[in-house]
């Protein structure tokens, strides 16, 4: 976790960083729905 910090905090600032956890957490509730919607058809 400390390395996945450091590499952030050298592309510079914590607005970036929030945008990068909002742009996955987005990604991943994506995904999840798309899989759920799938099971749920058959």
């Amino acid at each position: 976790m400390s390395v996945l910090a450091q590499a952030m905090t050298d592309i510079g600032s914590p607005l970036a960083w929030q945008i990068v956890s909002v742009l996955a957490l987005l990604g991943a509730l994506v995904v999840l729905l798309r899989w759920w919607f799938a099971n749920r058809r058959r």
